[in-house]
C-alpha cells in the first residue's frame, strides 16, 4: 500500500486501486493480484480481456472453486482503475 505516492515524471500516469479492499470485500486476501491484473487491463489494454482470463482459469484449473472467485477479482479492479 502507497498512502502517499511519489511525484510521476512527465507522460507517466499513476493509477490508485484500493486492491486489498477490493480483496477483503470479496472475502479473500489472496485475489488482489488477480484484482491487480483487471486494473492494469483497464489501464493499458496490453492485451484482451479474454486472453487474461483464460490464462487464469489454465492456472487455476486444479482447483476450479476458485474460478469464479477470481473472475470477479479481475472484473472489480477493472471497474475501481476506472473511478
Amino acid at each position: 500500500m502507497i498512502a502517499d505516492p511519489p511525484a510521476m515524471p512527465i507522460g507517466v500516469t499513476a493509477y490508485g486501486v484500493p486492491l486489498t479492499r477490493i480483496a477483503t470485500d470479496l472475502g479473500k486476501p489472496l485475489v488482489k493480484n488477480i484484482a491487480a491484473l483487471g486494473a492494469l487491463h483497464a489501464a493499458t489494454h496490453l492485451f484482451p480481456a479474454d486472453t487474461l482470463l483464460t490464462a487464469i482459469r489454465q492456472a487455476l484449473k486444479d482447483k476450479c472453486a476458485m474460478v469464479a472467485l477470481n473472475e470477479q477479482a479481475f472484473a472489480w479492479g477493472a471497474r475501481m482503475q476506472a473511478v
